[in-house]
C-alpha cells in the first residue's frame, strides 16, 4: 500500500509538471530583438543584460523567461508572447549604469510578427529600444530660505518632455514659503532615493546629513504618500520627531514638524495613471 501511494504521488507530481510545460508550450512566442543604449550618448551597450518575465500572469499559464547579453551592437535577440492582460516586464543591469525596469504591454507583443517557415529572425531590427542611464545616481538640490527652520515635503514628478543636457546629474529647486513643494524634472529621477536629496540655504549654507550638536543640518523623516519629508534644524530635533514618529512617549501626529516649519500641506495618496498622468518617483 506504501509503495502505491508512493507511485502515486510521484505520477502526480510529473504530470502536474508536463501539464505545467505543456501550457508554456502552448503560448505563439515571438522573437523580440531589443537595443539598449546609452541615455545621453545614444550609443549601443554592450554587455547589458537584459531579463524577460512575467511578474502580472499567474506562474501556472505564464510563459517561459527569457534572458540573455547585448552585443557589440548593443542588441539582444529574445523571444517573449502576449500573456495576461497587463503584459510583461522587461529589466535592464549593466556595469557602470542605472539598473532599469520596463513594462510592455501585451499589445506590444502582440504586434510583433511570428516567425515565418525558413526565416532569418536575427535579420530582423530592433523591436524596442531602451535607454539606460549612466552613473553617478542623480541629486536634487533644495535651496531653503535663509534661516529657515522646521519640516519640508517634496513631491518628485517626472515626464517624457522635460530635457535635461546630456550627463546632468544634479538637479536644483527652490523651496517655497510654505515648504511644501512639486517638483517636476525628467525621467531620469525615477531613480531618485531619500539619500539623493541635498539641501542649502539662499545665502549658500550647505545642510549637512550629518550635523552635530546645535549645528542646523538636513534630515530625511519619512514618507508621506507621494511626499517625502525632511527636517532642518539640530540632531536633537530630528532625534525627538524620529522618536516621536515610532511611537515613543508623547508621540505625536506623523506629520508633526520643527520648530517655525512652513506650511502644513497634508500629503496627498492616489495611483499610477500610466496613461494621463507623469510618473512617482518611488522610495523604499
Amino acid at each position: 500500500m506504501t509503495n502505491r501511494w508512493l507511485i502515486q504521488c510521484v505520477l502526480c507530481s510529473v504530470l502536474a509538471s508536463a501539464s505545467a510545460a505543456g501550457c508554456q508550450m502552448l503560448h505563439r512566442y515571438r522573437p523580440v530583438a531589443i537595443l539598449v543604449r546609452d541615455s545621453d550618448t545614444k550609443k549601443p551597450i554592450s554587455g547589458a543584460v537584459v531579463r524577460i518575465s512575467y511578474p502580472f500572469t499567474p506562474a501556472y499559464r505564464a510563459p517561459w523567461n527569457a534572458s540573455g547579453t547585448t552585443g557589440n551592437d548593443g542588441i539582444v535577440r529574445l523571444r517573449a508572447a502576449p500573456a495576461g492582460d497587463i503584459g510583461l516586464m522587461v529589466e535592464l543591469d549593466a556595469t557602470g549604469y542605472l539598473c532599469e525596469e520596463k513594462d510592455l504591454v501585451v499589445e506590444a507583443i502582440q504586434a510583433i510578427e511570428p516567425p515565418r517557415l525558413f526565416e532569418v529572425v536575427e535579420q530582423r531590427p530592433a523591436s524596442f529600444i531602451f535607454e539606460m542611464v549612466a552613473e553617478p545616481r542623480p541629486t536634487i538640490e533644495l535651496v531653503v530660505p535663509t534661516g529657515y527652520r522646521g519640516t519640508l515635503k517634496v513631491e518628485v514628478q517626472t515626464q517624457e518632455s522635460v530635457a535635461f543636457k546630456p550627463g546632468q546629474r544634479s538637479f536644483s529647486y527652490v523651496v517655497p514659503a510654505s515648504a511644501v513643494m512639486q517638483v517636476t524634472g525628467p525621467v531620469l529621477l525615477r531613480h531618485i532615493l531619500p539619500p539623493d536629496f541635498r539641501a542649502r540655504y539662499a545665502d549658500g549654507t550647505v545642510l549637512s546629513h550629518e550635523a552635530k550638536d546645535l549645528e542646523i543640518g538636513f534630515w530625511w523623516l519619512r514618507q508621506e504618500g507621494r511626499y517625502q519629508c525632511f527636517l532642518v534644524g539640530s540632531r536633537r530635533e530630528f532625534d525627538n520627531l524620529s522618536y516621536s514618529d515610532s511611537g515613543g512617549p508623547g508621540a505625536g501626529p506623523s506629520h508633526g514638524r520643527g520648530s517655525n516649519a512652513g506650511g502644513g500641506g497634508k500629503g496627498r495618496r492616489g495611483h499610477r495613471d500610466q496613461q494621463s498622468s507623469p510618473d512617482q518617483a518611488s522610495f523604499p
